[in-house]
C-alpha cells in the first residue's frame, strides 16, 4: 500500500472523528515515505524517547 492510499483509508474509516480533532495534534502521521507500506503501527503518548527506541529495534 502507498502512503496517498494509507491517507485515503484512514479518512474513509475515521472522517467524523478525523474533523472533529482536526486542530487539536491528536492525531498524526510519524514519518512519511513514497514506498511501500508493509507494517502499520501506532503509539500513543509519542514521545522523541519511544519513536527512537522504535526505530532503533525495527
Amino acid at each position: 500500500m502507498k502512503m496517498n492510499d494509507f491517507e485515503n483509508l484512514i479518512t474513509q474509516l475515521f472522517g467524523v472523528w478525523l474533523k472533529e480533532f482536526e486542530n487539536e495534534g491528536e492525531y498524526g502521521f510519524t514519518h512519511k515515505v513514497e514506498k511501500e507500506i508493509n507494517v502499520i503501527a501506532y503509539a500513543t503518548n509519542l514521545t522523541p524517547e519511544t519513536e527512537y527506541s522504535f526505530i532503533r529495534t525495527n
